[in-house]
């Protein structure tokens, strides 16, 4: 019997945040509506409820949004974040494979997981970090995760 994939209903919503330029990503919005979560179009469409009631409202933010996740933090104080990120190889690879300076991309993606870490550490309650590829690859697991959450 396959395990269910979607996220049962909550009473809050979630910010999404792609670390490492994800959010062009087609993959990671069908991800999160596989697993059952409605995306909204913009942040101020986090914490409204539609008729589909039964469906946690899920914002993707860009990247000028994550890096002022502690902003988004105490604008959406009922809100909950899900931190996509991806291991250093995962990111070097696909940004050395375009070319450049390695100790470029290894400075960029450092400050990223920094600040990251910064914010699960501070929002402890209302974070949960997720590995982008592993989250591509297991559906059912991160919809767990999700409902864990």
């Amino acid at each position: 019997m396959e395990q269910a994939t979607s996220v049962q209903e909550t009473t809050k919503d979630l910010i999404v945040c792609p670390a490492f330029g994800g959010k062009n990503d087609d993959r990671l919005a069908d991800l999160l509506n596989a697993i059952g979560l409605r995306i909204v179009p913009e942040a101020g469409g986090v914490g409204q409820r539609e008729t589909d009631g039964n469906r946690v409202s899920a914002w993707i933010a860009d990247e000028q949004d994550a890096h002022a996740l502690a902003e988004l933090a105490e604008t959406h104080p009922d809100a909950q974040f899900l931190l996509f990120f991806e291991t250093a190889a995962d990111y070097l690879a696909q940004l050395l494979a375009k070319g450049g300076r390695p100790e470029d991309h290894v400075n960029e993606w450092s400050r990223s997981a920094a600040r990251l870490l910064m914010f699960v550490r501070r929002h402890r309650g209302r974070s949960m970090l997720v590995d982008y590829r592993s989250a591509l690859g297991n559906r059912g697991e991160l919809a767990a995760r999700c409902r864990q959450f």
